[in-house]
């Protein structure tokens, strides 16, 4: 199982006052001793531009929406080091607020989102920590930076909580050639030919359409890989989608190889178990018959199936995912990702697209090349995702529900939506202090 990481109300701080956005002044502060280095992020669809000043005096000067500052802004924290005023073109108000930066190692770099405003004087800000390590580990996080609560949904049948569906062309949870034989406790015995071929349906689905969910592992802070079910679409005759995102974070899909085998093994017994063996002759029942089949035990003379249970083998089943939850208790989804070639060398990540429960509520519709688009409708918000070995990416979703954006970098200064300009982290410049 590959690690993940739930964190409620990242950094995430109500804001009191204003709100604009950085640019790129730091004030003439010394980049040794109590600074640090802020990229700004406009996140928030109500504003055209904002402007932000901090500790050491203007951040960021007419930022606009959609945009983060090119460059990591200096700020020193020597003064008034948690002050902040936000300023939004068009708002009659400024918007002060706190942030702790001295939560932050001196010359760290941090990125600051502005999210939304959730009054008039309020704003809710992020901070993501750009950390770096020299481990061959790969960590992608996903956050729900919409301008939105999730309050007023029908009959609590909707959600703007997104969860990720992965698309793994080259899978190895779902192989058919892991499926040929279960255990028994005298041994192995064969799958029958007519499970395999019903399984083979399955098999040849996830082949055609490999999209997965990161569900939760049975050990802690552990997740797995599951196709959805899928569902023909009325809209596209022939055509399925998957379909398996329930409220709470609930996805129904299929069991992959690992999880069939263990299924099937459970509803398979030696003969003599159910026949010849004396329940009160413990030494009866654990002889083991010999093979007749190679090494393996053979069906019928040997094993026999419980029907039922292999009915239920077959079935899609229960998972718990993780929802990415927008506004103020938005949760932070971190996980690891395991490397893989590409063009000659190890890159991490994968395409993701975004799906919200019952109904895709977040989707793109400008634009009739996007995957899956429907005439007049629209289609799924499918980004890729691809990223340095040794590094921490980072993925935040924001604006509106229809044609939001999303926002990628990482901490070795790679910014996917914006190219250039972006320093070297932790130290822009290659600055490091010298103690």
């Amino acid at each position: 199982m590959l690690a993940v990481k739930k964190i409620v109300q990242f950094v995430t701080l109500l804001c009191v006052g204003s709100a604009l956005a950085l640019s790129g002044c730091g004030g003439g502060a010394d980049a040794t001793g109590e600074t640090v280095f802020i990229y700004v992020l406009n996140a928030y669809p109500g504003s055209s531009k904002v402007t932000l000043y901090g500790p050491t005096g203007k951040v960021a000067s007419g930022l606009p929406y959609g945009q983060r500052t090119e460059e990591a802004i200096l700020v020193d924290r020597n003064t008034n080091s948690d002050e902040f005023l936000l300023l939004i073109d068009g708002a009659p108000t400024t918007i002060e607020f706190q942030k702790q930066l001295f939560s932050l190692y001196p010359q760290e770099t941090a990125t600051m989102v502005i999210t939304r405003r959730s009054g008039e004087e309020e704003a809710e800000i992020s901070l993501f920590r750009n950390t770096r390590t020299f481990s061959p580990t790969c960590v992608v996080t996903f956050t729900n930076a919409l301008a939105l609560e999730n309050e007023f949904m029908t009959d609590e049948l909707l959600s703007y909580a997104y969860q990720t569906e992965w698309n793994i062309a080259d899978q190895n949870f779902y192989v058919a050639s892991k499926e040929t034989e279960a255990e028994t406790r005298c041994g192995p015995t064969r799958i029958r030919q007519e499970d395999i071929d019903i399984r083979k349906l399955v098999i040849d689905g996830v082949n055609n359409d490999p999209w997965f969910y990161p569900v939760q592992g049975d050990e802690a802070n552990s997740y797995g890989l599951r196709w959805a079910v899928r569902d023909e679409d009325p809209r596209r005759p022939g055509e399925k989608i998957s379909m398996g995102l329930h409220l709470g974070g609930a996805v129904q899909a299929m069991r992959d190889s690992e999880e069939f085998v263990e299924c099937m093994s459970a509803a398979v017994s030696v003969v003599q178990e159910e026949t010849e063996a004396d329940p009160e002759d413990s030494a009866q029942t654990e002889q083991c018959p010999e093979p007749l089949d190679g090494k393996y035990l053979k069906y019928p003379d040997q094993v026999v199936w419980d029907e039922l249970a292999v009915a239920e083998c077959h079935k899609d089943i229960q998972y718990a995912g993780f929802p990415v939850t927008p506004g103020a208790g938005q949760e932070v989804m971190s996980f690891t990702q395991p490397h893989r070639p590409a063009d000659g060398k190890f890159v991490c990540g994968y395409p993701v697209r975004v799906r919200t429960p019952i109904q895709d509520l977040i989707f793109q519709n400008r634009d009739s090349g996007v995957p899956n688009y429907i005439d007049n409708l629209g289609g799924f918000v499918q980004v890729n995702i691809e990223y340095p070995i040794s590094e921490q990416h980072y993925f935040v979703l924001f604006g509106r529900p229809v044609n939001p954006f999303v926002s990628q970098w990482n901490t070795g200064a790679t910014s996917v939506a914006f190219d250039g300009g972006n320093g070297e982290f932790p130290y822009p410049g290659d600055i490091v202090p010298s103690y």
